[in-house]
């Protein structure tokens, strides 16, 4: 296997000034960025509507450690869907082989947590530990209808005012994660990006 590696010339956002981070391409096409460091990683899986890039004031809060925010399919840099978790699950071993790591802390946030369920039954001998944030128990996949709500054209297609609602129903504590992704949902629009 081989990783497609690009080495930023700059970190992330503006707090990053210490540590590089890396984007990648795992061979199932996960996008994913990482950074190096010692000690046990940390693989982190954002919840549905969201990207992996949400959860970097996470990652930062953990200074040395190795990191990796990965992209699920259909959002962030990762084209697709989700489609079934056993298949996901068996790409985010691939790209911890890649990256030479065997048993990460996995972090996942609400769908994401899903994910690293199905990576911890389908293969507990690659999980270190697991951290599940606001996540229910484990589904076979997102129902349509769920995937349909958060879809960029069924957005689109409803007031700001009425996303906002949503978005505030959804989210019971927002973090960072959830305050960047209804931020980016509300300037979409507005026009932003």
């Amino acid at each position: 296997m081989t990783l497609s590696l690009t080495y930023p010339t700059r970190a992330l956002n503006e707090r990053s000034f210490v540590r590089s981070w890396h984007r990648a391409e795992a061979p199932s096409g996960l996008a994913l960025r990482w950074r190096p460091g010692a000690g046990q990683p940390v693989v982190g899986l954002h919840g549905l509507g969201s990207r992996g890039e949400d959860l970097l004031a996470l990652a930062e809060a953990l200074p040395g450690a190795p990191v990796a925010l990965i992209d699920l399919p259909g959002f962030g840099a990762t084209p697709g869907s989700v489609g079934d978790l056993a298949g996901l699950a068996e790409h985010l071993l691939e790209a911890l082989d890649v990256l030479r790591w065997e048993r990460p802390v996995w972090l996942g946030c609400s769908f994401g947590g899903h994910v690293a369920l199905r990576v911890s039954l389908d293969a507990p001998e690659r999980v270190g530990a697991l951290v599940l944030a606001d996540s229910g128990g484990l589904d076979p996949a997102p129902a349509p209808e769920l995937r349909a709500l958060f879809a960029a054209q069924a957005l689109a297609q409803r007031s700001e005012e009425d996303v906002a609602r949503a978005l505030d129903a959804l989210v019971a504590r927002p973090c960072a994660a959830t305050r960047a992704y209804r931020a980016r949902r509300l300037a979409s629009h507005s026009g932003g990006s």
